[in-house]
């Protein structure tokens, strides 16, 4: 819970990166039982699971090394596998978060989805580069 604390309150990608890559470890070794348990805390009256998800999903793009992004993508891959009800039901934080957007919230499986395919995107781009 005290990892949770962290990411709610973090704003630096680094960071985030840094917290959300346990997650990921705990993803890859224990799916069902860690999302049980994120889906039953909550962090300010907020789902331990979203919390995790809106961070997450929204800092990904900025995560560096290809041991995390590789680790983290396939975290994601798993979670959208998993067909869990809780994951599938969730609204998290939109493609364009701002604060005139009120409602700019998105079903997490879309938003796994898409950061999924604009990672895939960006990875060819830099293939063609090289």
């Amino acid at each position: 819970m005290g990892i949770i604390e962290k990411v709610y309150k973090c704003r630096i990608p680094s960071i985030v990166q840094s917290l959300v890559i346990v997650f990921a470890w705990l993803v890859h070794s224990n799916l069902k039982p860690i999302i049980g348990f994120l889906s039953e805390t909550s962090h300010n009256n907020r789902i331990s699971l979203k919390i995790l998800l809106d961070k997450w999903l929204l800092h990904q793009p900025l995560f560096r090394g290809k041991y995390v992004k590789n680790t983290t993508f396939s975290a994601l891959i798993k979670l959208l596998e998993a067909k869990n009800e809780h994951i599938d039901s969730m609204m998290v934080v939109g493609y364009d978060p701002s604060h005139k957007n009120v409602n700019s919230e998105v079903r997490a499986p879309y938003k796994i989805l898409s950061t999924i395919l604009r990672m895939i995107e960006n990875e060819t781009k830099i293939e063609k580069r090289l």
